[in-house]
Parts: structure tokens; C-alpha cells; sequence
């Protein structure tokens, strides 16, 4: 069966002696949260982004354009914390914003060419992750995890008493 414990133990981010480790999903999943965006940022420090600009990224990689309200649901990011990743992300000219063409008062945010490059560098180095986590949990623990994750997301935002 699939377990943080062994994962999370020996990164020394949780003792799951503790009778609240075992009884809180959130806590669990905020712990499992913080070993996996640490170890990103590991690999971020290199390029000069942050975890928050690369989920900004994340959301924009298709071409398509999506709003501020998009991708900070999507980015999981306060509208704030959203408007200074936006803000610094266009200094550094990885993305740009254009009207948007129903809405003209609206604005679409589009990753610029010069961040594809970079996103697909913090992409591949992100593999070297996953692959970690898949040697220590194994495949079919990792699929696992993988799949359940992504069903939870699914359903929470499909559901509309989600909020």
C-alpha cells in the first residue's frame, strides 16, 4: 500500500509517530506539498524562478490564453500573490498580456517565446524528480499516486459545491 511515511520520514519532514499525522489528510498533504515544491525549488534556483512563477507558466504552456481569475484558480495562487507573479514574470519578459478579444476591458495572459525555452528546461528537470519519487515509492505505488491525486482534483473542481 502506498505510504508518505517512508518518503516523507527520511527527508525528515514528518514523524508520523504523531497521532495527527495519521488523522489529517490536509496536514498530509500539505507536508507531501512541501517535499515535493522544495525539492522543485531546488532545480528553479538555477533558472531564477520561483515555484509560484512556474505553476503561472504551467497554465499557460497550451498557447491559449487564460485570465487572472483562470490562472490563479488553476495556479492555486491568491489574486495578490497572482498580480506580483504576473507583474514580474512580464519584467523579465516570459509573458505578456493582450486584450482579450470579446472583453477588450479584460486581459488574456500568454507566455512569451523566450519563457517556452525555460519552461521546458524546468519540465525536464522536473522529470529527474518524479523519477526519484518513482525509485522510492515504486511504479506501481507512484502511478497510483499519481492517479488518485489527479482524481481528487477532478472531482473537487467538478463539483459544484466545491468552493
Amino acid at each position: 500500500m502506498l505510504s508518505f511515511e517512508n518518503v516523507m520520514f527520511q527527508e525528515g519532514m514528518l514523524s508520523m509517530e504523531t497521532p495527527t499525522a495519521h488523522a489529517s489528510l490536509a496536514l498530509l498533504l500539505a507536508q507531501a506539498e512541501r517535499y515535493a515544491t522544495s525539492r522543485l525549488d531546488e532545480v528553479l534556483r538555477a533558472t531564477g524562478l520561483t515555484v509560484d512563477q512556474y505553476r503561472v507558466l504551467l497554465q499557460l504552456m497550451d498557447g491559449r490564453g487564460l485570465s487572472m481569475t483562470e490562472v490563479a484558480e488553476q495556479a492555486v495562487l491568491a489574486p495578490a500573490t497572482l498580480t506580483r507573479v504576473v507583474d514580474r514574470l512580464s519584467q523579465l519578459n516570459l509573458l505578456h498580456r493582450r486584450p482579450a478579444p470579446v472583453d477588450r476591458r479584460r486581459a488574456l495572459l500568454f507566455m512569451s517565446h523566450r519563457g517556452e525555452p525555460l519552461l521546458r528546461q524546468v519540465i525536464n528537470e522536473e522529470e529527474s524528480i518524479k523519477e526519484e519519487l518513482e525509485g522510492r515509492l515504486g511504479v506501481v505505488d507512484f502511478n497510483h499516486l499519481i492517479d488518485t491525486l489527479g482524481t481528487l482534483v477532478a472531482t473537487q473542481t467538478a463539483s459544484p459545491t466545491s468552493r
